[in-house]
């Protein structure tokens, strides 16, 4: 997502993202500091290369390195968090579950591109499939079938 299109996207869902927790090491900030990240990132990279050939033996070195220095806030005191810790449920009529995201950036020449991406998506489904599949299992006295029919 752009810069402008991420922001609009926390802002939007700021109840979902997890209040600020310490200990939690996916609620570092909380949702005013992503809007304030979104509204107020910045990055600088910084590019060294060193090429070398030793003409007699035709041997080549090459080195490449590449320093990039992201901050956003004021006066950047909000840190790049690597997660973001969010509260969502999984399907309609399941209970809200804390969910942990790794929060991504690139900086390319058109400018900054965002995307949250969910760890363990899988397993948090198939998690809040079983526990539905445990109040039906009591409220019924049956057991859910879970799968594809033959």
């Amino acid at each position: 997502l752009s810069q402008s299109a991420f922001g609009e996207l926390i802002t939007e869902g700021i109840g979902d993202i997890r209040p600020k927790t310490a200990g939690d090491p996916a609620a570092i900030l909380d949702g005013a500091d992503w809007i304030e990240l979104a509204d107020t990132f910045q990055s600088s990279v910084k590019i060294n290369t060193k090429s070398k050939v030793n003409r007699q033996s035709g041997g080549v070195s090459f080195t490449f390195d590449e320093e990039e220095k992201t901050t956003a806030g004021r006066d950047g005191r909000i840190t790049i968090p690597q997660k973001i810790g969010l509260r969502l449920r999984p399907f309609v009529g399941a209970d809200f579950m804390n969910v942990d995201a790794r929060f991504i950036y690139r900086v390319t020449s058109d400018g900054p591109t965002f995307g949250i991406k969910i760890d363990n998506a899988r397993e948090i489904i198939l998690a809040a499939v079983a526990k539905e599949c445990d109040v039906v299992s009591a409220a019924l006295g049956l057991e859910p079938y879970v799968g594809v029919l033959p």
